[in-house]
């Protein structure tokens, strides 16, 4: 179909199947003459499939102008793993939505045992992940796959006294990363 259909340049199954980055031959079918169902998905899910230019998908634009000036890729309820309702959090998703591109993660805050503050969907059966957790791995991984700035969408619920301990851990775990006052502010 791509071949005689499209009209594309198509490569054989077994460069195929290496550009997918496969060296198992679990792409290819028997004797190597087409693609598993396996490969025929991956090769629908690949790069080399997609709708997008490849040009595009390079940097194009000018990054040095203001924040505001540029679409960001965000994310809601960033800890969740599934429903709201009874859904499991973890700090894992951060990682999963940076390396996706998102730059901006939302961590919904909210009063914890000991003063800790934790990280929840509220008033739902959903588990509680500490605070810190969270903020550790995102320090961790925030410039794996992006040079750009990560933006936390602090969705606040705590006390006082826990808020303060919000700030507290994000100064003790981000130090200089934290961006506190824009150049040029007063």
């Amino acid at each position: 179909f791509l071949k005689d259909v499209q009209g594309e340049h198509v490569p054989s199954p077994a460069k195929l199947a290496q550009d997918l980055g496969d060296t198992s031959d679990g792409l290819l079918g028997g004797g190597g003459r087409g693609l598993t169902e396996v490969g025929f998905s991956a090769l629908m899910c690949s790069d080399w499939n997609s709708a997008v230019d490849p040009a595009r998908a390079r940097l194009h634009q000018d990054m040095g102008r203001p924040l505001s000036h540029y679409w960001i890729s965000t994310s809601h309820n960033t800890y969740l793993e599934d429903g709201q309702i009874a859904g499991t959090a973890s700090s894992e998703q951060y990682l999963r939505v940076m390396s996706q591109g998102c730059r901006c993660v939302e961590i919904d805050c909210w009063d914890g045992a000991g003063g800790e503050p934790v990280v929840t969907h509220g008033y739902t059966m959903t588990n509680h992940i500490p605070f810190k957790e969270v903020v550790c791995a995102l320090r961790d991984h925030a410039f794996d796959q992006s040079p750009y700035p990560l933006i936390l969408s602090l969705e606040m619920h705590c006390t006082d006294e826990q808020v303060s301990r919000v700030g507290q851990i994000l100064t003790e775990t981000f130090g200089d990363m934290l961006l506190r006052h824009a150049s040029g502010d007063s």
